[in-house]
């Protein structure tokens, strides 16, 4: 074989080899990725709805959401399809190690027309294990123009979907 082919091949094959490792690595960015949150995951709770004023309970009802890397949220509940939406938004860490979630849905009257919105705050404490939780939670209830019509209160108990 003529040695200055040889040479000139390998010249030519060298920086294709080292892009197909460049996009093979950058292909695999999961490796880079952080470790997961605690509170990333998909949600099951049983929620209390309670009289703001005196502490009493006024109904449960069962909750579902999952928590995404990156703070974003997807909420849905046990209430009729047609009663509302599902609930969309954030969520964080706070600086005493519990979490906040915020998010917001629509809610619909009984012909299927808009009624409002609902936002709804809470704070979450995990367990030691990292698999259930217990919540404090405010939620708004809005009317078409954004104002607050009504204030809900709610306590939740939430374990990990596996």
């Amino acid at each position: 074989m003529n040695p200055i082919r040889s040479n000139s091949a390998l010249v030519l094959l060298m920086p294709l080899a080292a892009c197909a490792l460049f996009v093979q690595a950058c292909a695999d960015s999961h490796a880079l990725e952080s470790p997961a949150d605690p509170f990333e995951g998909a949600w099951e709770a049983v929620v209390t709805l309670r009289d703001c004023g005196t502490g009493a309970t006024l109904g449960t009802f069962r909750g579902a959401q999952v928590l995404h890397r990156g703070g974003t949220l997807v909420d849905t509940n046990a209430s009729p399809p047609g009663s509302r939406g599902p609930g969309m938004g954030i969520w964080w860490r706070n600086n005493d190690g519990s979490y906040a979630a915020k998010f917001r849905f629509y809610r619909y009257n009984n012909d299927g027309t808009l009624a409002g919105t609902n936002v709804v705050t809470s704070t979450r404490t995990l367990s030691a294990d990292f698999n259930s939780y217990t919540g404090d939670t405010r939620g708004e209830v809005r009317d078409l123009s954004g104002n607050v019509i009504a204030t809900n209160c709610v306590s939740d108990m939430g374990t990990r979907f596996r």
